[in-house]
């Protein structure tokens, strides 16, 4: 009743009214002929039609079946999960001389104790001389101290002007359960500031029975390669880094999970505890 417009309201007093006086006679005449349950039936359902008629009910609105569901807040979480891994992926250069705009090699990205995790061949070799660059324009040099040819990593350790180990914000590392088909993200360009959105298409197959198949150690997606560069992080929705793009001795180009990474910070640290150098 409260939709109803001034001129709905006016027709329906009248007709209300109109109603009203063939029911007053109508009851009159029932009483003298004992039919009031059939008569009171009728005028119920002349009044329910009326009102039917002067008060239509408000239009459905109609779906679309062929468009796709919006997940609410998805693109909001996409977003911050970008946000998250901008703030720790790293742009690795180095100046040949001091009149010499610095050679930009490929990103990486941090991990605790100011280490920068990157793809080896992005290196092309060799050992310091490094500069570090993060989003927030703060650089730092850096020296490699670690080498894992196995998964081709290498692990940098970043100095600050006090020749110091900077503390600074690190990836968050995934440690639960991937799966097939939930959306990845991956960081890479000159700049670490292209992003590549795709879905996991293949999980790490680890060889736990007797079978002579061949395992694959990696993380297969839809992401293209080529559009990202070597050495930065891939990470999910939450933001947590779930593998890194490298490279093999071969120039292949392809995905390593995260426990490969970890793996690697493992046996350095382990190797810094007995007191020996880069393997």
């Amino acid at each position: 009743m409260e939709d109803l417009t001034k001129q709905q309201l006016i027709l329906l007093t009248i007709l209300a009214s109109f109603i009203t006086s063939i029911a007053t006679s109508i009851t009159i005449v029932s009483i003298l002929t004992d039919t009031t349950p059939i008569i009171t039936q009728t005028i119920n359902r002349i009044v329910e039609k009326t009102v039917e008629t002067v008060s239509p009910s408000a239009p459905v609105e109609k779906k679309n079946p062929t468009a796709s569901p919006v997940v609410a807040g998805e693109n909001d979480q996409l977003i911050a999960s970008v946000q998250r891994n901008l703030a720790i992926i790293a742009t690795i250069s180095k100046k040949t001389s001091d009149d010499d705009a610095a050679v930009v090699y490929g990103n990486g990205f941090l991990a605790s104790g100011g280490l920068l995790v990157t793809d080896a061949e992005v290196l092309q070799s060799e050992t310091d001389g490094f500069v570090v660059a993060l989003k927030n324009d703060k650089e730092y040099s850096a020296t490699v101290v670690w080498m894992d040819e196995k998964n081709d990593i290498a692990l940098l350790q970043l100095h600050d002007e006090n020749k110091a180990a900077p503390t600074l914000r690190s990836a968050s590392f995934f440690e639960g359960a991937l799966s097939l088909g939930q959306t990845v993200l991956a960081l890479g360009g000159k700049t670490g500031s292209v992003l590549a959105k795709g879905i996991l298409t293949e999980l790490p197959v680890s060889n736990t029975g007797t079978s002579t198949e061949a395992v694959s150690p990696l993380l297969g997606t839809t992401i293209a390669l080529s559009k990202i560069d070597r050495g930065g992080p891939l990470f999910n929705l939450s933001g947590e880094v779930i593998g890194a793009t490298v490279t093999s001795s071969a120039g292949e180009q392809y995905f390593i999970p995260i426990s490969s990474v970890v793996s690697t910070i493992n046996a350095y640290t382990k190797a810094q505890n007995k007191g020996v150098g880069s393997n």
